[in-house]
């Protein structure tokens, strides 16, 4: 019963939060919002990595390739079947955790670095599929004229109506991750992420629990991909190779992988940041290319990592152990 509780409230904060965004937000420039944006989609990433790596003790390297799988479903459905947009969603999760499902099905018996080393792989073989398989992904020059989703006379456009999406599919994505981890499979997973062998001496069987925690955190890659190819409108090989999954990794590493808040907040650490790099270090130093501009942009987040191991929220989550344990001693 107090745990149903605690899980109705945490869902309220994260609907009042995604809410207050919203509203922070409305009167922004188109930039910010675009800002916004992006960050809302790479949150949903975020957090099923999050389970995958911050619950489950998994390191993926190849969550762009069900990134890129997701875009690409809803690009050659909507384009060239003449799907509506929104059935292409569903279509979209569903085939990329059917897809997971099959490779992850050797995959989630290796361990530590094996695993890494063999999604890293996979994420490859997407990779060289988006690009190699013309007739179907229009090869390096991808897929253009992706429509908008619409219902009716409903469309959605701008960069206001993409705010509440993206983000209303991240606080599902939250609300989702946090009800499972909240769970006797999230209690499940930190025994497999503390020990594997102990678990299973406990009766708990670690690949199978591993196999549907790779499958869901695929399903919110797809999900985020399929919203963002009717984003952009456009989806290219380019926009999703090994760095974006590396990229995805540092958003865990970066918030926190053992705390769900972490996703949003590694999410806009990791973009804020490289925006700011394309913005401001050409003034510093003129004359930086996109070289320089990414050797600075990995300095910052190694000196992130340096102050901040355990994620950007430690600070945070160590202030609130604080004053709950000087209202326990003052009651």
């Amino acid at each position: 019963m107090a745990v149903r509780v605690k899980t109705r409230r945490y869902i309220g904060m994260i609907a009042v939060s995604v809410a207050a965004l919203a509203l922070l937000a409305w009167g922004a420039s188109p930039y910010w919002l675009s800002v916004l944006n992006v960050i809302g989609l790479y949150t949903v990433v975020a957090v099923g990595l999050s389970l995958l790596m911050g619950y489950a003790g998994q390191v993926s390297l190849g969550h762009a390739g069900f990134y890129g799988m997701g875009a690409y479903v809803a690009a050659v459905l909507s384009t060239r079947l003449g799907w509506n947009g929104w059935l292409t969603l569903p279509a979209a999760v569903l085939l990329t955790m059917a897809v997971a499902w099959v490779v992850g099905r050797p995959a989630v018996r290796l361990r530590e670095h094996y695993l890494a080393m063999a999604t890293l792989g996979l994420g490859m073989v997407f990779h060289i599929v988006m690009v190699e398989w013309e007739a179907v992904t229009g090869g390096s020059s991808g897929i253009v004229g992706i429509p908008a989703l619409a219902v009716g006379p409903w469309t959605v456009e701008g960069e206001r109506a993409w705010l509440i999406l993206t983000w209303g599919a991240a606080a599902m994505a939250l609300a989702m991750a946090y009800s499972l981890v909240t769970s006797p499979i999230g209690r499940a997973l930190r025994a497999i992420a503390g020990s594997e062998a102990a678990a299973e001496a406990l009766g708990i069987p670690a690949s199978r629990y591993k196999l549907a925690v790779f499958v869901l955190s695929a399903g919110f890659a797809g999900l985020a991909g399929a919203l963002y190819a009717f984003y952009v409108t456009f989806v290219s090989p380019s926009s999703f190779g090994v760095m974006m999954s590396i990229q995805f990794v540092m958003m865990v590493v970066v918030g926190g992988g053992h705390r769900l808040w972490g996703a949003p907040a590694g999410a806009a650490t990791l973009v804020l940041l490289g925006e700011g790099v394309k913005a401001y270090l050409p003034a510093l130093l003129p004359g930086a290319g996109g070289e320089v501009q990414l050797v600075f942009y990995g300095l910052l987040l190694i000196a992130i990592l340096l102050l901040k191991p355990d994620g950007v929220l430690t600070g945070w989550a160590t202030w609130r152990r604080k004053r709950s344990g000087e209202h326990a001693r003052a009651a």
